[in-house]
């Protein structure tokens, strides 16, 4: 297709899309989920959720005062990289030692005016994360996590329940562990 050589492609219209599902997180952020694996550079990391596999199975955790399993979450440390963030929180809640991991989206945050300790607008990332074991080791003596390893279709299930809104996002990281598991790479 050819184009006249006075054509400005500036005058094409291309509508925005026709609406932006907005989640309510506790009243503190308003966060729109973005499906990449690249968060933007000064977007500072906020909290993570982690999905982790190993040997095709998932792995759930809960405090030992909790009724409901889910998946495991952390707050980031200050300049902690997403790598880091997963390293810690895998080895603190599970015992277990990251192979890999794979960013599969993240939740574009703003501060609400509830927000206690961020100025009202300000942007954070909440990166999903699925992390994949090469071994599990003992939880340490006193971890405050239990965990519980699962089939997928359980696995999906369980996090269906705990994170209902979040649903999609979760199948679509176990289904990207999945095909990683089939091919070989986890």
């Amino acid at each position: 297709m050819s184009f006249p050589e006075n054509f400005d492609p500036s005058s094409i219209y291309i509508p925005d899309p026709p609406g932006v599902r907005e989640h309510n997180l506790g009243d503190l952020w308003r966060g729109v989920w973005v499906a990449q694996g690249e968060i933007p550079e000064g977007l500072p990391l906020n909290h993570a959720f982690i999905l982790l596999f190993m040997a095709g199975k998932g792995y759930v955790v809960r405090e030992s005062e909790a009724e409901t399993w889910g998946t495991l979450e952390t707050d980031a440390e200050a300049g902690e990289s997403v790598e880091a963030m997963v390293t810690r929180a895998i080895s603190e809640q599970t015992g277990a030692t990251l192979k890999t991991h794979i960013v599969t989206g993240y939740l574009d945050c703003k501060a609400t005016s509830h927000n206690p300790d961020y100025a009202v607008g300000s942007r954070v990332a909440r990166p999903m994360v699925v992390a994949v074991a090469s071994e599990i080791a003992d939880q340490r003596p006193g971890s405050k996590f239990m965990r519980r390893r699962l089939p997928a279709n359980e696995y999906i299930a369980t996090l269906r329940k705990k994170y209902p809104e979040f649903q999609g996002y979760f199948g679509d990281a176990t289904n990207r562990y999945l095909i990683m598991h089939a091919r070989g790479e986890g």
